[in-house]
């Protein structure tokens, strides 16, 4: 029986090792089809043109790293840049509405209650991490898109020029809200490495400019027409 028993385990553990054998190793990298990334470039384009800052509305929300991917410059940015200012009623703003707080200024309380004491936590702290999720994202795309196998150029500069103006765009406005104008060298910290995805140091802004002036000019000598159902930036 015990001769039995220990045959049975022996050929367990050799069909257990010959399937673990035969399992593709974890630094296999994949590789993606123009289609491929087509789609997550129009993973992307929903999560811009259907995401909120109530992410809790959407029944399929669209995910990276584990947050939420959306378009950063939503109304409440908007907003909580109008409260550092005088051109608000404050009062009216914040109590017109009060039976529907979701569509009077119920919902920025809390940046009201940190900005008018030039505290602002909330609206910095989520623009910024909102805007480098999807420049991470941008990055994923448009590695892969250097690496399919089945190329065309149609496609290719459809996609391309998607992820490059809007990466330059999103990159542009959030130096304009968080860099000093008038010191160079104080310029937003980026990288265009899909692979880093720890912190740089700042950019001087005229490096940064260089930067994105090029990207853009590099996409305007794209020869494809853009595809008006699909792209939006480009």
């Amino acid at each position: 029986m015990k001769k039995n028993i220990l045959l049975v385990l022996v050929v367990f553990l050799c069909g257990a090792c010959s399937d673990f054998l035969n399992m593709p190793p974890k630094n296999t990298k994949v590789v993606y089809t123009m289609e491929d990334v087509r789609g997550a470039m129009s993973t992307l384009l929903f999560a811009t043109t259907s995401s909120s800052y109530c992410k809790g509305y959407l029944s399929s929300p669209v995910m990276f790293n584990g947050e939420y991917v959306q378009y950063p410059f939503t109304r409440r940015n908007n907003v909580s840049s109008i409260l550092y200012t005088n051109d608000l009623d404050l009062e009216n703003f914040l109590f017109d509405d009060f039976a529907n707080p979701s569509r009077g200024g119920q919902n920025f309380i809390k940046e009201y209650g940190e900005i008018k004491n030039w505290e602002g936590y909330l609206f910095p702290s989520d623009l910024w991490k909102e805007v480098f999720v999807s420049i991470g994202y941008i990055n994923m795309v448009l590695k892969d898109l250097e690496n399919v196998p089945d190329y065309n150029k149609t496609d290719y500069e459809r996609i391309a020029g998607e992820g490059r103006v809007m990466r330059a765009y999103y990159l542009l406005r959030l130096n304009q809200l968080f860099a000093p104008y008038d010191k160079d060298e104080y310029g937003i910290p980026f990288n265009f490495d899909a692979d880093v995805v720890q912190g740089r140091k700042r950019w001087k802004q005229t490096d940064l400019y260089k930067t994105l002036i090029g990207e853009i000019t590099d996409v305007l000598e794209y020869e494809t027409v853009p595809e008006e159902s699909w792209n939006i930036f480009f």
